[in-house]
Formats: C-alpha cells, sequence, structure tokens
C-alpha cells in the first residue's frame, strides 16, 4: 500500500516542483526587471502565457468559453490570468506539493 501512494504522489510532487520553480524564475524575472526600469511592474499569468505561446491561449479561451461555459471564462480564468505570474505558479506548486504530501509522508 506504501508503494502505491507513493507512485500517486510522485507526479504531484514533480509538477508542484516544477510550478513552484517556474513560479520562483517569473519572480525572479519580474525583480530584475523592476530594477533595471526603475518602477514596480510585475508580469501577469496572461501575459507570460501569450509570449510563450499565443496559439495555445486562444484555442483554450475557444474551447473553454463554447465547450465547457462561458461564464467560467469570464469570471474566473480571465481574474487568475491578470493576477502575477509568480504568484499563481507558486502558490499552485505549494498546492500540489501539499497534496502529495497528504498521498505519502516520508518517515
Amino acid at each position: 500500500m506504501r508503494t502505491i501512494l507513493w507512485i500517486v504522489s510522485l507526479p504531484l510532487r514533480i509538477v508542484g516542483w516544477l510550478f513552484f520553480l517556474l513560479g520562483a524564475a517569473a519572480g525572479a524575472y519580474d525583480v530584475y526587471n523592476s530594477v533595471q526600469l526603475d518602477r514596480n511592474d510585475s508580469t501577469s499569468l496572461g501575459e507570460l502565457w501569450y509570449a510563450l505561446h499565443p496559439g495555445s491561449l486562444n484555442v483554450s479561451q475557444a474551447v473553454i468559453q463554447r465547450q465547457i461555459s462561458p461564464t467560467l471564462w469570464d469570471p474566473y480564468i480571465q481574474t487568475l490570468l491578470v493576477w502575477p505570474a509568480w504568484a499563481v505558479l507558486g502558490v499552485l506548486g505549494i498546492a500540489l506539493l501539499a497534496l502529495a504530501r497528504v498521498f505519502w509522508k516520508p518517515r
């Protein structure tokens, strides 16, 4: 049983650390840009997603609005997309790491 719980928690830990490190990198990028530009500026999750792959952002919006629910995109996902990328990615990473810890606690 313990091995099964470890196997379940492994992908959660890997993805959790990935999101946490991406959030830390986004935060470091924001701090670097703030120092260079001499103003407090934070990159939103939507800006980061659009810079990395604009097509997937547009497709995900269309799929969610047409196939799932239009109200899911407008108040909820749009709100997440305007929040700072470091905060969203970091909190998501910490939440996944905490969930993995629920499944498997090292001795």
